[in-house]
């Protein structure tokens, strides 16, 4: 599994594109699997992100799986980069919540276009600053718990 999304909360109003959608497809009517008896519904939603955009340390409340897929990412997005530009990191928390020694290791991830990762919505992760002119575009999203749920025996 590799890991990646984002959260509305967070993003830079000045250097992001970004709408959430609601989905209306109840995942409940999948006819096996766990979507059956812990999935609700998900939401989704797309970033554009331009220029200097980035996305602060964060994390998705409602949700169980978070994800991304990567539709477009510019060229001078590269595996090589030192400096991570455009990255999707993980582990760094909200310093007003966490004490510097219970950081955990940082985990990053090259984004690149048709890359599909999923994490756990409970992961802290943030993007990299972008150093081009170039947008990356994603689509983001939640799968949703469904309340209460009742285990299979």
């Amino acid at each position: 599994m590799i890991f990646g999304s984002a959260a509305s909360a967070a993003f830079s109003p000045t250097s992001i594109t970004s709408f959430a959608l609601w989905n209306s497809v109840q995942l409940n009517s999948c006819s096996s699997g766990w979507m059956t008896t812990w999935a609700n519904s998900t939401l989704d939603w797309a970033i554009v992100m331009e220029e200097g955009g980035h996305q602060i340390p964060h994390i998705h409340t409602s949700g169980w799986l978070s994800g991304v897929y990567y539709v477009d990412v510019p060229d001078e997005i590269l595996a090589d980069d030192p400096d991570h530009h455009g990255w999707l990191a993980f582990g760094r928390g909200d310093p007003r919540w966490h004490q510097e020694s219970t950081v955990v290791a940082e985990h990053l991830v090259c984004p690149a276009g048709g890359l599909v990762a999923t994490f756990p919505s409970f992961f802290w992760h943030e993007t990299k600053p972008l150093r081009t002119s170039r947008r990356r575009i994603s689509y983001a999203f939640d799968v949703i718990p469904a309340y209460p749920w009742k285990p299979e025996s």
